[in-house]
């Protein structure tokens, strides 16, 4: 299996409520607001944007995308769990925020059991890991082998960011390869971590 090709995991993106939402025959009298956990200009946000702009069209009504970028989406997240529960704030969401990040932080603002009620699964992304067509490694076996000979020069794995679905599938490989815990001298590095 080719690492341009191979670790093929599924990036889920749902529209998400707040429980106890009402929706009575004049839901659409007052815009919507699509809350997404990523900034402007990014495949998330032009998804959303999509969306927004087919659901507009649809209800004759406005949906408007508001881009709260951070904290691996939490900031969205608490966002829309401390909005009044009217449907008329939603949170399009990967799953970070309502699965990962309650085993991966001490203390998360929401709970995502009683703060929130699924709609609909949005999308389903997959998602792929790759390397320069100039690294030396074609498939996962040989990417580990160049990793553990690097280990003064180590291999740079990009992510969007700390405990999301691209950083955790390569934070599992370096703990299965024996490459966790280490720092200055990992095979296997994550800017920013």
């Amino acid at each position: 299996m080719s690492i341009r090709r191979g670790f093929v995991s599924t990036l889920l993106l749902a529209f998400i409520i707040a429980p106890g939402a009402s929706f009575a025959a004049d839901y659409t009298a007052k815009p919507v607001t699509v809350v997404i956990g990523y900034p402007a200009g990014g495949a998330l946000d032009n998804f959303a944007r999509g969306i927004a702009e087919a659901l507009q069209e649809r209800l004759k009504q406005p949906f408007n995308v508001d881009n709260r970028p951070g904290a691996s989406e939490m900031i969205a997240t608490q966002t829309v769990a401390r909005s009044i529960p009217n449907g008329y704030t939603l949170l399009l969401s990967t799953e970070s925020p309502l699965t990962t990040n309650q085993f991966l932080y001490e203390r998360i603002a929401y709970s995502p059991e009683k703060d929130f009620t699924p709609i609909s699964l949005a999308a389903r992304v997959p998602m792929v890991f790759a390397a320069s067509t100039n690294f030396p490694a074609n498939d996962a076996k040989e990417f580990i082998e160049v990793a553990k000979r690097r280990q003064k020069n180590p291999v740079v794995i990009a992510s969007s960011g700390v405990g999301g679905i691209t950083h955790l599938p390569v934070a599992m490989l370096a703990y299965n390869e024996g490459f966790d815990g280490c720092r200055r001298s990992c095979p296997i590095s994550f800017p920013g971590v």
